[in-house]
């Protein structure tokens, strides 16, 4: 529930903002002074990495290509090689970096802390009253990020951490990532409390990284296609099992098509 003290404060910031504004932007301003963890917006999430993903990053950073500082218009001059051109698969393996299929990874991505915090956050959102967005236009309930006033952290997330993981997972298409459209996405069995699942489709995005946050819940699989370009395209190729336990996150482009996630249990999806 929403404090005493937010609550005041959401009747007098919403008597002082204009009529005729964008939905986000409305949201946005009046959140950004109810927020409970400031912390989450802040302009770096990188103390929340988890330590395996942090060993990652250090060793792609220390690999033959050059990262480009900038994140929008980032041509790629010099391209970071593959990861298991950089990054020895015994390392890999050590890290609990998994190669699902080609262009499929699953990797530990956040820590314990981050995704609690995350959720009480998301808790006194919903429980604000403030109407954000559909996440997405197949799935009702869940909460688009930029709507809260992460997109600061979530672009610094994207330049510091996402763009360094897709020029060596994908290096092809990973060189630039000039935008996000970034979400949380909130699955439950019982009908009309969450989306109780997602139907085949293909991501509008050349590179799609989904996080596991569930509070209390026992995981779930997700479901992949072919590649685009082979003909048993919409026939099952594989399915990813999310564990019950810990953050865990999976990267793919946009050449696999149609996942979507089964078998759900309490869970929120974000990005």
């Amino acid at each position: 529930m929403v404090l005493p003290k937010q609550e005041e404060m959401l009747s007098s910031l919403l008597e002082d903002l204009p009529g005729k504004q964008a939905l986000a932007a409305v949201v946005s301003t009046v959140w950004d002074r109810l927020a409970a963890f400031r912390v989450l917006f802040a302009s770096s999430w990188l103390s929340f990495l988890d330590p395996r993903l942090r060993l990652l990053l250090a060793r792609l950073s220390q690999g033959s290509g050059t990262q480009h500082p900038a994140c929008r218009r980032c041509r790629g001059r010099e391209v970071t090689n593959h990861v298991a051109d950089d990054v020895p698969r015994r390392l890999l393996r050590r890290l609990d970096v998994e190669e699902i299929r080609k262009n499929v990874y699953a990797f530990p991505a956040m820590t314990a802390d981050f995704c609690r915090i995350f959720l009480e956050e998301l808790t006194f959102f919903y429980a604000s009253g403030l109407k954000s967005a559909r996440p997405n236009s197949m799935n009702r309930y869940g909460a688009v990020l930029e709507e809260m006033g992460l997109a600061p952290a979530v672009a610094d997330f994207q330049r510091q951490v996402l763009l360094p993981l897709a020029r060596a997972f994908f290096p092809s298409i990973g060189d630039e990532l000039d935008g996000h459209h970034a979400f949380v996405v909130h699955y439950r069995p019982e009908a009309g409390r969450g989306d109780q699942d997602l139907p085949p489709h293909r991501d509008d995005s050349e590179v799609t990284f989904n996080m596991a946050l569930g509070r209390s819940w026992q995981g779930c699989r997700l479901i992949f296609c072919g590649l685009m370009q082979e003909p048993d395209v919409h026939q099952h190729q594989i399915s990813y099992d999310f564990p019950g336990t810990g953050v865990q996150a999976e990267s793919h482009n946009m050449s696999h098509p149609r996942d979507h996630p089964k078998a759900l249990n309490k869970m929120s999806r974000a990005f």
